[in-house]
């Protein structure tokens, strides 16, 4: 555990254990956040639709005999864009999931801003953290501030097995330097040539903004820290 006071510069962190609202048949209608900053996940709608994407569902006993959100590759919550949830600079993300099905999928991300037609509701902004089609981690980072017209990828060096829980951590530090841990072991770093920045749209998980690469599995903890930890923390 660390020694270091990180706690203020938390702004979203959930956790399956605590603050999860569902409905009478398990699906979580909000995912409370302990941070203190009041970012919830809730309900997602597809924005080109304006319809309802369904939710997650709450499993009991997953991980370590405590509970994970099931996301079944068409679920979704999404947390609002709110001044409390801007990243103005470095970001350290860092999740507990359990990937059960291949493919390129988006466990968590905040996209949506400007560039390339291609990337209309896709652009990281400032931030997209993937799973590759071969089960490597991603981090896309996208500065629409700067009008970039394509994101930057930085790929960590480890695949995840399936249906097998991980602890997934980024660190960008000094605004270009990006940094993958995978249960807490170094899993690559990489200087991308421009730094991310946020755009003012909501962050969601399972799945981005524009409704592709849809995550399968389950996520147990998920915490977006506006700033950067070191290795020993």
């Amino acid at each position: 555990n660390s020694t270091v006071a990180i706690q203020p510069e938390v702004i979203v962190w959930l956790k399956a254990d605590t603050g999860v609202l569902t409905d009478g048949s398990g699906n979580v209608t909000n995912w409370l956040d302990q941070s203190g900053y009041g970012n919830n996940a809730g309900l997602a709608t597809n924005p080109v639709t304006a319809t309802a994407i369904s939710p997650p569902t709450l499993a009991s006993g997953i991980v370590h005999g405590k509970p994970a959100l099931s996301f079944a590759g068409a679920n979704a919550l999404e947390i609002p864009s709110n001044p409390n949830l801007a990243i103005k600079g470095d970001v350290t993300i860092i999740l507990v999931l359990d990937m059960t099905a291949a493919g390129i999928s988006d466990p968590i991300a905040r996209t949506g801003g400007v560039g390339l037609t291609i990337y209309s509701n896709q652009m990281p902004a400032p931030f997209d953290i993937q799973l590759n089609a071969a089960n490597r981690p991603n981090f896309i980072c996208g500065n629409p501030k700067e009008a970039i017209t394509a994101p930057g990828t930085f790929t960590g060096s480890g695949a995840l097995s399936l249906n097998s829980f991980y602890v997934v951590s980024f660190v960008l530090r000094n605004g270009t330097n990006i940094s993958s841990y995978l249960n807490g072991s170094f899993n690559g770093s990489a200087l991308q040539a421009w730094a991310p920045a946020d755009d003012s749209h909501p962050m969601r998980l399972g799945v981005r903004l524009d409704n592709f690469y849809k995550f399968t599995g389950y996520t147990a903890e998920a915490m977006v820290i506006s700033g950067t930890v070191t290795p020993a923390d």
